[in-house]
């Protein structure tokens, strides 16, 4: 799981808003037009791009909001990816966020900033809508361990350990060698469960070279 360290979050500036005093920015960075709104109150600053938008959208983000003062108008330095907080914007401002139906990439990056940030809402809404999105287990298994999800990972791995198509190489390389190891862990224990008359069994004829095969328990 990705860990934010609060000492991460850094409060660039801060000024009375009464104050018209201007941000003088030393970094080069991209205004995001999308979310730029100019009666924003907090300026938030995230890797090279700066978003303009209002504090009661980002206050219920317990890491962010102990940052904010009422009075204040404040520019946060934020750790992590740009596009991410663009999508989680696309969630917040929306007219009515739980109706909407959102792609997978922006419910992703929903849940990534609502985990890292502390938004316990945000975090469960996401994780209800991405469960019906159906998405293939190799991609479930790094988001759940990335974002602490375990229950998605059990059932992830469940699901693959109990197909009968075999894992591809390229799922492999997705999933690491130490997931791999387990999954065929997984798959032996789901083998040893199965009885045995639903086992194929080869039986060698007698007198003859040839075999044949039988379903069900020796006899």
């Amino acid at each position: 799981m990705t860990h934010i360290d609060e000492k991460q979050l850094e409060v660039v500036s801060e000024h009375s808003a009464q104050e018209t005093d201007t941000i003088i920015l030393r970094t080069t960075i991209s205004i995001d037009t999308e979310f730029c709104y100019p009666d924003g109150n907090v300026q938030l600053l995230v890797g090279d791009r700066m978003f303009f938008v209002h504090k009661y959208k980002i206050e219920e983000f317990l890491k962010i909001n102990r940052l904010l003062n009422p009075t204040s108008l404040y520019s946060l330095k934020l750790p992590g990816d740009p596009d991410d907080f663009q999508n989680t914007f696309r969630v917040l401002y929306a007219r009515s966020y739980v109706t909407v139906e959102y792609d997978t990439p922006v419910l992703i990056s929903t849940l990534r900033v609502a985990t890292n940030f502390d938004n316990e809402d945000l975090r469960t809404f996401a994780i209800e809508k991405l469960e019906q999105k159906s998405l293939p287990p190799t991609d479930i298994i790094p988001i759940a361990r990335e974002l602490n999800i375990p229950r998605w990972e059990t059932e992830a791995l469940a699901k693959l350990a109990s197909r009968t198509r075999p894992i591809s190489l390229q799922e492999a390389q997705v999933l690491g060698m130490e997931t791999f190891v387990e999954l065929v862990h997984h798959r032996e224990k789901q083998l040893a469960r199965r009885p045995l008359s639903s086992m194929s069994v080869v039986i060698p004829s007698s007198g003859s070279s040839s075999s044949e095969t039988v379903n069900g328990a020796l006899q």
